[in-house]
């Protein structure tokens, strides 16, 4: 019975993480910046065109404009991606101008295909360039300034909170990408799962990180044998599937739900959860079941 409303907690949290992460644009998977890869696709037909003339101020324009774009639409959606989370979180450092810089380099981009591949004047290429930079600000907006939380909230600590945190969330987001590689429904859920459970106690650790030294181990211990271990058997399954393998990881997954919920209750229940012996039940499986 308690197994089984641990169960039902355990759904629950994953799914309130859920909307919070969607909530926040925190998606797998988003359409966001993935016209500025569209951007310049006329501009391949337009190419081979100056390929075959022999025009290579053209050439070099075109390519230019072609990898800038590119370039910019990569680092504008690692931004957007960093700018959701760094929305949903309570606490977090000032994240890289990448979305500035692809502003940048699209305007240098549309500059140099304007300037060079179509033969605009150099004013009305240039204020083309500016205009490009206008309409991806328009759109996507700018870089957050400034961390989260001013530093005198987390004391002295600071830094290695926001390391602790960054880290907690770099596995987790690991732990979902492997999931997604599993062909098995059953347990690409119950890694979702941990993933929206250990995301629930980052949450807690953020409204409070004094917490954060109570939560540390399990943090290095669990998380990051929850990230190793999943990792290795997506990586071992398709060379050697076997029912055996299977069960093995099934129950070291069984163990890592089953405390990822209890530091999660006892975090909210503000209550000092002993985690050596269940750490050290957890260290042993992970070397007696190991699944490489």
């Amino acid at each position: 019975m308690t197994t089984h409303a641990g169960h039902n907690t355990g759904i629950l949290a994953h799914e309130v993480a859920t909307l919070e992460r969607r909530a926040a644009g925190l998606v797998d998977w988003s359409p966001r910046g993935m016209l500025l890869y569209i951007l310049p696709l006329p501009l391949l037909m337009a190419l081979c065109v100056s390929l075959v003339r022999g025009n290579f101020e053209q050439v070099v324009g075109q390519l230019a404009a072609i990898g800038g774009c590119w370039t910019a639409a990569a680092l504008a959606r690692r931004g957007l991606r960093e700018e959701a989370v760094y929305r949903h979180r309570r606490i977090a450092r000032m994240p890289a101008p990448r979305k500035t810089a692809a502003a940048l380099l699209l305007g240098a981009s549309v500059f140099a295909c304007a300037w060079l591949a179509v033969g605009h004047a150099l004013p009305l290429a240039a204020l083309m360039g500016a205009g490009s930079i206008a309409g991806f600000v328009l759109a996507y907006g700018l870089d957050p300034w400034g961390a989260k939380r001013p530093a005198a909230d987390l004391g002295p600590d600071r830094d290695e909170v926001l390391r602790t945190l960054e880290e907690a969330e770099a596995r987790i987001q690991r732990i979902e990408a492997a999931s997604r590689r599993l062909r098995s429904g059953e347990l690409s859920q119950r890694l979702e799962r941990i993933a929206g459970s250990a995301r629930s106690v980052v949450d807690l650790l953020e409204e409070d990180p004094r917490d954060l030294r109570r939560a540390r181990r399990f943090l290095n211990v669990y998380l990051s044998g929850a990230q190793q271990v999943t990792e290795r058997y997506v990586h071992t399954r398709p060379r050697r599937a076997t029912p055996e393998l299977d069960d093995r990881f099934r129950s070291v997954l069984g163990t890592i739900e089953n405390v990822f919920e209890e530091q999660r209750r006892h975090l909210l229940e503000d209550e000092v959860l002993d985690l050596d012996v269940q750490i050290e039940v957890l260290s042993r499986q992970l070397q007696r079941e190991a699944v490489t």
